[in-house]
């Protein structure tokens, strides 16, 4: 049975199949490389998922999730959740912005 066109591995010489999930071919050369800029905005995105989650465990059940008086209240733990997602969406943008800096000097270095 023939396998139908388009299917990977029909046509070994088409680059098409061999390319990644966002249409280009992901080799060595076009991985972004990880700075330290890069690892204090993930760790920050990490400390915001940290905090967005205390502020939800106290809004869902009223008790704290890893600090033993944190949050006190209903007003603080809807505040915790708003510091969390401002820190991680901060975090992120910090993140692409990085990796496409690096990505354009890279092209613009040829």
């Amino acid at each position: 049975m023939a396998t139908p066109p388009g299917t990977p591995g029909c046509d070994p010489d088409r680059r098409v199949e061999r390319q990644g999930l966002l249409g280009y071919a992901m080799d060595r050369r076009q991985r972004p490389r990880v700075t330290a800029r890069v690892m204090l905005y993930a760790l920050l995105d990490v400390a915001g998922t940290l905090i967005l989650a205390s502020g939800l465990m106290w809004l869902a059940r009223q008790q704290p999730l890893f600090l033993p008086d944190f949050p006190t209240s209903t007003a603080t733990a809807i505040l915790t959740v708003a510091a969390g997602v401002a820190l991680m969406l901060w975090s992120v943008a910090g993140i692409i912005r990085e990796l496409s800096r690096k990505r354009l000097t890279d092209e613009i270095d040829g």
